[in-house]
Formats: C-alpha cells, sequence, structure tokens
C-alpha cells in the first residue's frame, strides 16, 4: 500500500490509483492527514473527488468512517458527492453511524 506522502514525494498524479483503487486523497483521508487533504484540494483539478476505492469508498467514507469533521466538511465544501454508494449500498452518512 502507498501512504499520501509517497505519492507526493515520488510526483505521482494526484488522481492515480494504487492496487486498491485508491488514491492519494483515499490515503490522506483514511490517515486523517489533514495538511495532504487540503494540499491535495487546493493543488488540483479534483476530477477523481468522488473516486471509489476497491472497496466502493470514497475519501467522503473514509473520512466519515475515521471521525475527521475537519476533513469531511473540507471535501463537502469542494463538492464531494454524499449520496454516492459504496459496495455494501451505504452512503457517507450510513457510514457514520
Amino acid at each position: 500500500m502507498i501512504m499520501p506522502f509517497l505519492y507526493l514525494r515520488e510526483r505521482i498524479g494526484l488522481g492515480e490509483v494504487d492496487d486498491m483503487k485508491s488514491t492519494p486523497l483515499h490515503w490522506a483521508a483514511y490517515m486523517n492527514s489533514e495538511e495532504v487533504v487540503s494540499y491535495i484540494l487546493s493543488n488540483s483539478d479534483l476530477d477523481f473527488l468522488d473516486l471509489k476505492d476497491s472497496e466502493g469508498n470514497t475519501p467522503l467514507m473514509l473520512a466519515v468512517t475515521y471521525g475527521n469533521t475537519r476533513i469531511v466538511r473540507r471535501l463537502l465544501v469542494k463538492g464531494a458527492n454524499r449520496y454516492i454508494r459504496n459496495s455494501d449500498g451505504k452512503l457517507a452518512i450510513d457510514v457514520a453511524q
């Protein structure tokens, strides 16, 4: 698994996916890395904001799962779609409960 800082260090595109279908934004949300999330959201075109990983989770769902309300808020402000369902048919709000 490749962590977000490795993506950034190796200059891998912010929208590229790894073997888990995760982008650096997925990893930053998973790792509760507000600084990396802020960097990604301010330095990219965000075409990958709602990409699903291998389990169907978006970065928003991962942020909700791990309880980082600041990351959740930043993703929503940037336009993350809260109505996408994961592989289990759950919305981000369902994952939070």
